[in-house]
C-alpha cells in the first residue's frame, strides 16, 4: 500500500495532532492545579494515541477489504489478438 491510499487518514491525523497540541498548550496555561494537570495530560496522551492510531486503524481496514495485493497479469487482450491472428491464418492471410 503506498502513501497516497494513506492521505485520507494522515491529514485527519496531522490535523487531529495539530488540534490537540493547541488545546493541550492552553489546557495547561489555564490551570494551575496539580491534580488538573495529570488529567489533562492524560486525556491529550489517549487522544494522541487515538489520533496515531487513526492511519493504523485505516490501513488495517483497507487491507482486510482489499487483501493482499496479487500481482495477476490481465491476459485477456493477448487472448483476444491470438483469436484474431488464428480468425486470419485460417480465412488466407490479412
Amino acid at each position: 500500500m503506498d502513501l497516497n491510499r494513506l492521505l485520507p487518514a494522515l491529514v485527519g491525523a496531522v490535523l487531529a495532532l495539530a488540534a490537540l497540541a493547541v488545546v493541550g498548550f492552553f489546557a495547561l496555561r489555564w490551570t494551575d492545579s496539580p491534580r488538573t494537570r495529570l488529567w489533562i495530560r492524560r486525556v491529550l496522551i489517549v487522544l494522541v494515541v487515538a489520533a496515531l492510531g487513526g492511519p493504523v486503524l485505516y490501513w488495517f481496514a483497507t487491507w482486510a477489504v482489499e487483501g493482499t495485493p496479487r500481482h495477476v497479469i490481465d491476459r485477456s487482450m493477448q487472448h483476444k489478438q491470438q483469436d484474431e491472428l488464428h480468425k486470419r491464418v485460417q480465412q488466407g492471410g490479412h
